[in-house]
């Protein structure tokens, strides 16, 4: 019996679909363009457009890959701090909540990303999107470098509370009012900060 071998024409070819990959070579052109914006023009002057002008890359595939000028921000945000990520066990929670703070507001202070973040916080209070973008996937990986260390001083015994997120919020609301009105050498303040809220969270401990 003759056995039917079934062809695939010649005109179709699959394919990966476009995008899915990253070329190594293209995502580090369109990271350095835009890094090199940033330190140009700040966030105002940082658009999808201008960085696909300032590389090789076409608009296109920036825009296959990112689908806003807040979501590569946010990307080139998390590799350039990526160095104050890990939170270090220094065996007390002041020293480390200092320690971070003070990391923070020279991240803020002496780098491009960190000098644009005021640039995202202003944009997302007018664009729903960067605002939940924001809150829901910027957000919370660096509120939890603060919890690593209320948690890590919970199971020292320093404090013993269930009021962890209240404390972040307190945390961060100060950090983001210093960078938006532009303090961020009053770093004098945050070992003030740091003490009132430990004394907050101890207030209660004996009882």
């Amino acid at each position: 019996m003759e056995q039917i071998v079934k062809r695939t024409p010649k005109s179709i070819k699959t394919r990966p679909l476009a995008g899915r990959v990253r070329n190594r070579a293209t995502h580090a052109a369109i990271i350095e363009a835009a890094i090199a914006i940033l330190n140009e023009r700040g966030y105002g002057g940082f658009t999808l457009d201008a960085v696909a002008r300032r590389c090789s890359a076409g608009k296109p595939t920036i825009y296959r890959w990112w689908k806003s000028k807040s979501e590569l921000f946010m990307e080139l945000y998390n590799r350039e701090s990526a160095a104050m990520m890990p939170v270090e066990d220094l065996g007390s929670m002041r020293t480390e909540l200092i320690a971070q703070m003070k990391s923070i507001f020279h991240f803020w202070r002496t780098t491009a990303c960190g000098r644009a973040f005021r640039g995202l916080i202003a944009e997302s209070q007018a664009d729903a999107k960067s605002l939940a973008q924001l809150r829901d996937q910027f957000m919370p990986p660096r509120r939890n470098l603060a919890r690593t260390i209320l948690e890590r001083a919970q199971q020292r015994g320093e404090i013993a509370t269930d009021n962890i997120d209240v404390a972040l919020d307190l945390l961060y609301g100060f950090s983001i009012y210093y960078l938006i009105t532009d303090q961020l050498r009053d770093e004098d303040a945050i070992e003030t900060m740091v003490d009132l809220l430990i004394q907050g969270l101890t207030s209660g401990k004996a009882a």
